[in-house]
């Protein structure tokens, strides 16, 4: 793999599970790549403007882990752990021996186990719009979502996930806020069976029980951070997870809710890039309400 922008695509097998991984060249020989693993629906190619921003500076590594995009569907007694290892499979066959890590939604705690279990591998870690768990407030409707995607009421689900997903409240300022509704719906409405089954094992799984392991403690250098008006994933869930950590920040990026990477993708990029940098988060304008850990981490739970 030479020049800025080659792609490298690898399929590799966990147990009889494939799943594959996309490389893509940054402009700096040996500079430490940037590992991101998302949420539901999203796939390897589907980074858009945040990849592309991150490349200025870095090669990027993204996955479709089992469960998600072309990689085969995960059962949902399959666990975190399962994840977490597989993800490190791949950077052992990429040859890949330390990252700067960005996960989110769905992918947050396949990376915060990466980083408990294989602290070398994890040089930087940074969790956008955290999911533990389905949280209590919504999990009628998310399980209601699951009711209409088995029934293949495509345009119900759609308007149904995009209300989870996006804040409702139109008097909160949202970057881009028409365009992230219209760009959802459209690929809400056209999931797929395969797909649409994924979906469902990756919620069942997230339904069954909170995925916040409390051992090992966390080492790596962790931001946590979520749109100011997320209301999928409140901000109180990213403030719990960075108090697990002895070297833990939590922070809001402004005018943005649970999509702030389709919202505001220049922004998150320079967020990632500040803190893989070890530069303070604080200096950035869109940046808000930073908390440090300045004590003992929290217990998990609390």
């Amino acid at each position: 793999m030479s020049g800025t922008g080659t792609i490298t695509i690898r399929r590799h097998i966990r147990d009889r599970f494939t799943f594959e991984t996309r490389t893509v060249a940054g402009p700096a020989p040996g500079a430490t790549p940037v590992l991101l693993v998302g949420g539901a629906f999203q796939h390897k190619e589907s980074w858009g403007r945040l990849e592309r921003f991150l490349l200025e500076e870095r090669p990027v590594i993204t996955v479709d882990l089992p469960g998600w995009g072309a990689a085969d569907t995960l059962p949902a007694d399959y666990d975190i752990d399962f994840l977490a290892d597989t993800l490190r499979q791949a950077l052992d066959e990429l040859g890949v021996a330390r990252v700067d890590m960005a996960v989110g939604s769905y992918g947050a705690m396949i990376g915060y186990r990466l980083a408990q279990l294989c602290p070398e591998l994890v040089e930087h870690l940074v969790i956008m719009a955290c999911l533990t768990t389905i949280p209590e407030a919504v999990r009628p409707a998310v399980e209601h979502s699951l009711t209409l995607l088995r029934e293949r009421r495509m345009e119900e689900f759609a308007a149904a996930t995009v209300a989870l997903f996006m804040c409702a409240d139109t008097s909160r300022t949202i970057v881009h806020r028409i365009a992230v509704d219209r760009i959802l719906t459209r690929r809400f409405a056209t999931v797929g069976a395969d797909e649409a089954e994924k979906y469902v094992q990756n919620t069942l799984r997230l339904l069954s029980r909170d995925h916040l392991e409390p051992e090992p403690a966390i080492r790596t250098p962790l931001l946590v951070v979520t749109g100011e008006h997320d209301t999928y994933t409140p901000p109180d869930i990213s403030r719990r997870v960075a108090r697990t950590s002895t070297d833990g920040i939590f922070a809001l990026i402004a005018d943005a809710d649970h999509m702030s990477h389709l919202e505001r993708p220049r922004e998150t990029a320079d967020l990632f890039l500040t803190f893989f940098g070890d530069r303070p988060v604080e200096d950035l304008e869109f940046v808000g309400a930073v908390e440090r850990t300045t004590a003992a981490p929290a217990e998990v739970g609390v």
